[in-house]
């Protein structure tokens, strides 16, 4: 018996001396795979942080632009890109253009390089689909128009304004949205040109009269403006003037109508009986509310839509 014990002690003492080892060994071998594994995971992050991928990799990822960073490039007269303005779009079916900011921050690069660059002239570069609404002339050509009248707003000669409207197929969005559709090309003016563009040139210009309910008062601007006809007149004896009556929204379209014609026939009395010019050069017209300018939800707005417009072709 005492034997026996002798060899349980010893047992239980070897076993406890071999279970301290492995639990030290275990706990550093543990410990050592643990610092390993996050020696190595920093090792990765920090690659990933720092190491750029090969130019191989980097040439097959694909870039994609945004159709919203669809921008108005305006080239020179051999196509390289002088100066690009913020994003402009069309909708389907509708003859006019869209951007986003007002038409004096979307314009300003372009206003400041045509008061630099005076001897230059702009050509309209207007897409359109053959998917889209026919008419006559075509909704390119209207588009371009449209940017024409923005621009003359902004005291752009409108003699250096032309379009090119282009047919192709336009891809829509789902809101019947397209970008990167319009552009611009500037060239310069030979004297040949300046004198074609003299000749063939639309003149459109806005005039506020003192208006009334009823009527026109021949105020100093229309006076003004009679002077500057005048001389037009008498040096392109082939040309005529529409004078067209535009109104507010302010009560109904065809009341509006009317209201028009009567300014715009008023304005044609005038011009024919108190400056004396030919009735046959003048045709009164009204487009009545149907041509804004500006917001009719305001009273400025309101105000700048009542106009009379004379195009002289």
């Amino acid at each position: 018996m005492r034997i026996f014990l002798k060899a349980f002690l010893v047992f239980v003492a070897w076993f406890c001396i071999a279970f301290l080892y492995l639990s030290s060994n275990a706990s550093s071998n543990f410990k050592t795979f643990f610092n390993d594994f996050n020696t190595d995971k920093n090792q990765v992050e920090n690659v990933s942080e720092a190491t750029p991928l090969p130019q191989e990799i980097i040439e097959e990822i694909p870039i994609k632009l945004d159709k919203s960073e669809g921008l108005l490039h305006v080239n020179d007269k051999f196509g390289e890109v002088l100066f690009s303005l913020d994003s402009i779009f069309i909708v389907k079916n509708s003859d006019s253009v869209f951007f986003k900011p007002s038409k004096e921050i979307y314009f300003e690069l372009l206003t400041d390089y045509l008061n630099e660059n005076d001897n230059v002239e702009i050509i309209i570069n207007s897409e359109y689909s053959a998917t889209e609404n026919f008419d006559t002339p075509n909704i390119g050509q209207k588009r371009g128009e449209f940017l024409i009248n923005e621009l003359n707003r902004l005291g752009v000669n409108p003699y250096i304004l032309s379009v090119k409207s282009i047919i192709r197929e336009i891809e829509f969005d789902k809101n019947n949205s397209s970008y990167g559709v319009i552009s611009f090309q500037i060239k310069p003016l030979d004297e040949e040109r300046k004198a074609e563009i003299e000749s063939n040139r639309i003149v459109s210009q806005i005039v506020y009269p003192t208006f009334t309910f009823s009527r026109i008062i021949a105020n100093q601007e229309l006076k003004d403006y009679a002077k500057e006809l005048r001389q037009l007149f008498e040096s392109n004896p082939n040309r005529k003037a529409k004078i067209i009556g535009h109104t507010d929204n302010i009560g109904s379209a065809v009341d509006n109508y009317q209201q028009g014609l009567k300014y715009a026939q008023q304005v044609r009395w005038y011009l024919i009986n108190r400056e004396g010019f030919d009735s046959k050069r003048l045709t009164a017209l009204s487009e009545g509310e149907s041509n804004p300018i500006d917001d009719n939800n305001t009273q400025t707005g309101r105000k700048n839509n009542l106009r009379i417009e004379f195009i002289i072709e």
